[in-house]
């Protein structure tokens, strides 16, 4: 890890579990896992422009995939931590934000493709 770069705890012992890579607000590189994640995403999502954040998602810098492909366990598991945060702020009545949350889900599949018909394959 260098200066800009930023690990969550979790992946420094578990490199195991989905993660994804994406740039903070200070422009420094974050590697988070799913929860971490949903956390994040709940931080940084009410300034953030949807489009741009979700552009900024990579799910290649695992260890699951070779050759810097996109890693389908990373996404699958990402978007379904967001889809669960989306869930719980609709629930709570939180509903521009869960609003925000769904808009964020949204890109992602136009970016990435649709993680249940991905899963089938």
């Amino acid at each position: 890890m260098t200066e800009t770069t930023r690990t969550c705890i979790h992946l420094a012992g578990d490199q195991a579990q989905p993660m994804v890579t994406l740039p903070d607000v200070d422009g420094t590189e974050l590697y988070l896992c799913a929860p971490c994640l949903s956390e994040h995403v709940q931080r940084i999502a009410p300034g953030a422009q949807i489009g741009n954040l979700a552009a900024a998602f990579s799910f290649r810098q695992c260890e699951h995939t070779n050759d810097g492909e996109k890693c389908l366990f990373c996404f699958i598991g990402c978007h379904a931590a967001l889809v669960l945060v989306w869930a719980q702020l609709k629930l709570k009545g939180e509903y521009k934000a869960a609003s925000r949350i769904n808009r964020l889900v949204a890109a992602l599949r136009s970016l990435h493709g649709n993680p249940n018909a991905l899963a089938r394959h």
